[in-house]
């Protein structure tokens, strides 16, 4: 994990990802932290693991496991206090379930699935 500062055009290097090296994974930014997971690993698994990184201090700490199926690229937005995740794709073809992480309780809801076809992979 790197750092890049605009005033300096310098990187600094970060605390490494403590879990296992993936592609494909996504995340988002509230405030001063940032949640990721998911993805795929070089031996074709899609962790369902769930991380955030507080970017004040360095440190990364892990949250509570996804319920559902792990994936690559998955559609992620955050909104207020909550982050909505859905739709990507793994070893069984496209999804298009949907879920909500509660921040403030560390907990995965599952959604209503998005209507119509799943999502085509591009």
């Amino acid at each position: 994990m790197y750092k890049y500062d605009k005033s300096t055009d310098t990187w600094t290097q970060l605390q490494d990802f403590p879990s296992s090296g993936r592609g494909y994974a996504y995340g988002v930014a509230i405030n001063n932290l940032a949640y990721l997971g998911f993805g795929s690993t070089a031996n074709g698994q899609y962790p369902t693991d769930w991380w955030q990184f507080d970017m004040l201090n360095d440190n990364w700490s892990q949250l509570a496991n996804f319920h559902g199926d792990g994936r690559n690229h998955p559609a992620m937005v955050a909104v207020n206090e909550k982050i909505y995740m859905g739709c990507g794709s793994n070893s069984n073809g496209n999804l298009g379930d949907w879920w909500e992480y509660d921040i403030a309780n560390n907990s995965w809801t599952q959604k209503s699935a998005l209507i119509g076809y799943n999502r085509p992979v591009s």
